[in-house]
């Protein structure tokens, strides 16, 4: 075996293997009960830990549920001062489908979200601010994962707990309870895939707040991928892009760093509208266990009345823990054209299977 063999054996499973193999594949469905856990650790949000359980069978045979939970915690701090590990996020929700009525299923969805962020391009040290959203839906299934859904509903929004760089923030305390119409369509192209987490998939959700105590708000938001496999080998594309408008308060504002350019300019750009595409290639040292890999992400977006493009690039290593996690390690570099450089890293931890 290889040095770098040598030195992952003890993260993950690696064997020597001969001139022949066998893999024998349990499917499962996505409603069959089945824990879905994911952790990722930038400079964006710090250390977040996404989960989330879905079956089916709650109070009929063909109804189904699904509920999450995310937790996020970064340190925070002045620019020239002290950081303080605190939380950051933490998400909740759950939704109920019920059986399928002319061929469609009506669901509830109920969640709340809690922020507490930094903006220093907003002079704000720290912001908190909370969501709250109830909607009844409908869902047209397209197939297994694919689905179309329309929904309208309510949400409660608060901010607050506002504190300054210096002086006075930019931002004042609001709080509202607004009418909402939501709607999201996954189109899976490749349903039977084994590896979950490099599906070929597109997806596409948006949503309308209705005006209140302030104008009314929109955005629309998708993400595609696709990935091709030669041998243990794969190249792997991807695009993600935010477009809002209205009066957006900034809580909803998207993230350049990490979202749409990995491992660099965490919380430096918050934008409105933004595209990017990314290319990975990742090589395999040791069958799907271990590989090395390249990547490179572009990004277009709009900052005060300017137009941005900006890049990040670099080197990454991809691991497969138990046989069940997807874990991907990225070191960056960026420049953008506004004169913006910088250098970080991102970790994720996915289920693969």
């Amino acid at each position: 075996m290889s040095p770098i063999t040598d030195l992952i054996r003890p993260l993950v499973e690696v064997e020597e293997v001969g001139e022949h193999e066998l893999h024998i594949f349990l499917s499962r469905t996505e409603w069959e009960g089945d824990l879905k856990l994911n952790v990722a650790l930038n400079r964006e949000d710090g250390l977040v830990v996404k989960s989330s359980l879905a079956a089916r069978g709650l109070f009929a045979e063909d109804d189904r549920w699904r509920a999450y939970a995310d937790f996020g915690a970064a340190y925070l701090g002045p620019p020239d001062g002290d950081e303080e590990l605190t939380w950051t996020i933490v998400r909740g929700g759950a939704q109920y489908f019920t059986p399928e009525i002319l061929g469609v299923r009506p669901l509830l969805w109920l969640g709340g979200e809690l922020q507490h962020r930094q903006r220093l391009d907003l002079g704000l040290l720290t912001y908190q601010w909370e969501s709250l959203r109830a909607a009844l839906a409908v869902q047209k299934g397209l197939g297994e994962l694919s689905y179309i859904m329309l929904g309208a509903g309510a949400t409660r929004e608060r901010l607050g707990r506002l504190e300054a760089l210096a002086g006075e923030p930019a931002s004042t305390r609001y709080a509202d309870t607004r009418a909402m119409a939501l709607a999201e369509a996954a189109l899976v192209f490749d349903e039977e895939a084994l590896r979950i987490d490099q599906r070929h998939e597109l997806v596409m959700e948006g949503w309308y707040l209705a005006p209140s105590e302030r104008d009314l708000a929109w955005r629309f938001g998708w993400r595609y991928q696709k990935a091709w496999t030669y041998g243990y080998n794969d190249l792997i594309a991807r695009s993600s892009g935010a477009l809002m408008g209205g009066d957006v308060i900034f809580p909803y504002d998207e993230p350049v760093g990490e979202r749409h350019l990995r491992g660099v300019f965490g919380r430096v750009y918050y934008v409105e509208q933004v595209g990017s595409a990314a290319i990975e290639l990742r090589l395999s040292v040791t069958r799907d266990v271990l590989k090395l890999g390249l990547f490179a992400d572009g990004a277009a977006f709009a900052r005060d009345l300017d137009r941005v493009f900006a890049v990040s690039f670099g080197g990454s290593l991809h691991a497969l823990v138990t046989q069940m996690f997807q874990l991907n390690v990225y070191i960056a570099v960026g420049y953008a054209s506004d004169g913006n450089q910088g250098h970080g890293f991102s970790v994720q931890l996915k289920k693969a299977f």
